[in-house]
């Protein structure tokens, strides 16, 4: 999860970063779900509706937290749909907060 308006690059390096560690423990490359990608975006209702199974499905919810983070309905949305539907503690557990500082 992030906020399109935060910086491009300082997410590229926390993605890179979180990768490599990744392929480090794990012997490959992490998957990543990107709303851009998967939903098509001329037709955002439709893909605010598959929103919850797409969260809900995923081990991890990373949130690449910027300065505009939280002001982002999008970005809400998405922790909102996982707190809603899980019980905080675990929910807890499948967040993974990075901050986007320079």
């Amino acid at each position: 999860s992030h906020s399109w308006y935060d910086d491009a690059d300082l997410k590229y390096q926390q993605l890179e970063k979180l990768a490599t560690a990744f392929k480090k423990k794990h012997g490959r490359y992490p998957t990543f779900w990107f709303d851009k990608v998967c939903i098509d975006q001329s037709n955002i209702t439709d893909g605010l509706k598959a929103l919850p199974i797409h969260v809900m499905t995923c081990k991890h919810l990373l949130v690449l937290v910027g300065s505009t983070y939280c002001s982002r309905l999008w970005c809400v949305w998405e922790l909102c749909t996982l707190f809603s539907f899980t019980r905080q503690e675990q929910a807890v557990e499948r967040v993974i907060c990075l901050p986007l500082v320079p």
